[in-house]
C-alpha cells in the first residue's frame, strides 16, 4: 500500500484545540480494520527497515504543522514536535491497542473524555 494513513483533523489539533484526538480515536472506533491494518503493516516490516517515502512525507509534514504550533506558543516545548505527535498517537489509539484486560480499567464511555484530557494536558503550553 503506497497511501501514507490519513488522520483527518490531527494536525488541527494544534490549533484548535485537543477535540481532534477524539475525533482520532472515533475514527479507530468506527473503523478498526484501519488499525489492524496498521498493526498488520508494523509487523510485516518489521523494526529496521526504512519508512516508505510517502509515509515520511506525511509524518513529516504533522511534525512540521506541531513545530508552528509551537512556534506560536499554541503547544508546549518542552518536548520536541515529533516527541509530541508521537505520543498524541498513541494516546488517541490507546484503546483500540489493548486487549481486554486494559479496556476493563474504563468504561467505554469514558474512553474519548481520557483521550481529549490527556493529550489537552500533555500538549497545553
Amino acid at each position: 500500500m503506497n497511501c501514507p494513513l490519513r488522520t483527518p483533523g490531527l494536525v488541527a489539533a494544534y490549533s484548535e484545540g485537543h477535540a481532534a484526538a477524539g475525533r482520532l480515536h472515533d475514527a479507530g472506533l468506527d473503523h478498526p480494520q484501519v488499525m489492524r491494518f496498521v498493526t498488520w503493516y508494523s509487523l510485516e516490516r518489521g523494526d529496521g527497515r526504512e519508512v516508505r517515502p510517502l509515509v515520511a512525507a506525511s509524518m513529516a509534514d504533522k511534525v512540521a504543522a506541531v513545530e508552528d504550533a509551537q512556534r506560536r506558543g499554541t503547544v508546549t516545548d518542552r518536548m520536541g514536535a515529533g516527541e509530541l505527535l508521537a505520543l498524541v498517537l498513541v494516546i488517541a489509539t490507546m484503546w483500540q491497542r489493548q486487549g481486554e484486560d486494559v479496556r476493563s480499567l474504563l468504561p467505554a464511555s469514558e474512553r474519548r473524555r481520557v483521550v481529549v484530557e490527556s493529550v489537552r494536558q500533555l500538549a497545553t503550553a
